[in-house]
């Protein structure tokens, strides 16, 4: 493989936070071909990995939708909204948030969930 084989990470790897580098994208083969997305992890914890010194994530969509990998800037989904909305609804009925935080945060949850989907 020449130096350029990325290594993969395994479950000592569990739970730990990385900044991603570089994202790559490309297609395997033609171009009509789906295309093939590659995270690029910098070094964890000061740990470098093989010669290269540096892990990837070669199914970005499988790790994005098992909660694997966390998108910082997500936009939050109905349910997610929903959930935020109930819970901030018991919070208000114990008297851990007032009426005005309760009002602001339905007002900006709104939106989000009255858009169908």
């Amino acid at each position: 493989m020449g130096g350029n084989a990325q290594n993969m990470a395994d479950n000592s790897l569990k739970n730990t936070k990385v900044i991603v580098n570089e994202i790559k994208n490309y297609h395997r083969g033609s171009k009509n071909k789906p295309l093939y997305v590659v995270m690029i992890l910098g070094e964890i914890n000061g740990r470098a990995f093989g010669i290269n010194k540096y892990l990837s994530v070669m199914d970005t969509e499988l790790g994005i939708e098992s909660d694997e990998i966390l998108l910082k800037n997500r936009k939050m989904t109905r349910e997610e909204a929903i959930a935020k909305l109930k819970e901030a609804k018991e919070l208000l009925e114990i008297d851990m948030m007032s009426k005005e935080e309760f009002e602001e945060l339905k007002k900006n949850l709104a939106p989000i969930i009255t858009t169908s989907n």
